[in-house]
């Protein structure tokens, strides 16, 4: 059974070979290694040992950034990102750089004492082993550039929006946010570009359909937290825990964010930022996109379908309040909301 953030690679195999193959020549040959004129033994074994050790950090890294998805708690989260910082400290600050001077080091002893090696092949096997650490060490420096400069970019998008960005952040942002969660953010927003209208309605509304949107924003149900539900103690969207006094906006989906997070939010999306369902499941967005913003006339067009197409079609503002009928079933399950269960029905369609 694979070991959950342990990530085996075809070059782990290759390494894991050449150690076990250059431990029982070097052990055999051990003596005959005094003739050189620098310890080429002792720099063979403490380079393996370090590469070793780094490889092992990366695996315990990969471990501890598996455990910090939404899914996980708080807690556990902020262990993990302590833990994670203390991982890539040790190897960016130490191992890292020892590595790199105790590669040049090897070089300069390997050119100088080559001969001396006790058997022709262990040159050769020497000489490989220098050329994959240079090569494993520039490759590791070039995706970390590769890497921090994607976050770099994506902090430099948010300052666009008035979002304080520093290069502090940038690194904290690395850590907080695994790789893996950052790629799957970016091929999420990539499928949701691809759909921007029916994603981001908010970008398209004239003055008057926004009024509507944020009527039914305003009809959704809030309160205040008398207890934190043990099922969702921190708002998705936000990611800061919720605390008793809290006020917060219930979903239909029964998911509960902060009003001031979800408000922003449901301004340009209609769906719920933690399952993707639809929070006004009645409201026509096909209407929405055929849209123009430059026509008052077309504005008016814009409407919630909630009633068979027999019947009249209400206005922007009426439909705000049409729609919101679905959202009065749940009234009945805020009491149990309020004292810590994030549990509440869906409301059922008309």
């Amino acid at each position: 059974m694979a070991i959950r953030g342990v990530d085996f690679k075809w070059y782990d195999g290759f390494f894991l070979s050449m150690l076990a193959t250059s431990i029982i020549i070097v052990t055999i040959n051990w003596r005959r290694y005094n003739t050189c004129t620098y310890p080429l033994h002792i720099w063979i074994v403490v380079d393996y040992t370090s590469v070793f050790a780094f490889r092992l950090l990366l695996f315990i890294d990969n471990a501890l950034s598996a455990g910090m998805g939404l899914d996980f708690g708080w807690q556990q989260r902020y262990a993990h990102f302590c833990g994670r910082v203390v991982v890539l400290s040790i190897l960016s600050l130490l191992l890292y750089p020892f590595l790199c001077a105790w590669t040049v080091i090897g070089t300069l002893w390997f050119r100088d004492a080559k001969d001396c090696l006790p058997e022709e092949g262990q040159k050769w096997g020497f000489l490989i082993w220098l050329l994959f650490s240079y090569c494993a060490l520039l490759c590791i420096a070039c995706m970390s550039v590769g890497k921090w400069l994607a976050r770099r970019q994506a902090h430099l998008f948010r300052a666009q929006q008035g979002l304080p960005v520093s290069e502090y952040g940038v690194l904290v942002d690395m850590i907080r946010v695994p790789d893996w969660a950052y790629e799957a953010a970016g091929l999420e927003t990539r499928a949701i570009a691809q759909d921007a209208t029916g994603y981001h309605p908010g970008l398209f509304l004239t003055s008057a359909q926004r009024e509507a949107v944020e009527a039914l924003i305003q009809e959704l149900p809030k309160f205040r937290l008398k207890a934190v539900p043990t099922d969702c103690s921190e708002c998705p969207i936000c990611l800061e825990e919720f605390h008793v006094g809290n006020e917060v906006r219930g979903m239909p989906c029964a998911h509960n964010f902060h009003v001031e997070c979800i408000d922003e939010w449901l301004r340009l999306n209609v769906k719920c930022p933690r399952c993707r369902s639809s929070v006004f499941p009645n409201l026509d967005l096909s209407a929405l996109s055929n849209l123009h913003s430059d026509t008052e006339q077309t504005s008016h067009n814009a409407f919630v379908t909630t009633q068979p197409s027999s019947l009249s079609r209400s206005t922007p503002t009426h439909a705000a309040h049409t729609e919101n009928t679905a959202s009065l079933h749940t009234d009945t399950a805020l009491d149990a909301l309020e004292n810590g269960n994030s549990s509440m029905p869906s409301a059922s369609p008309h």
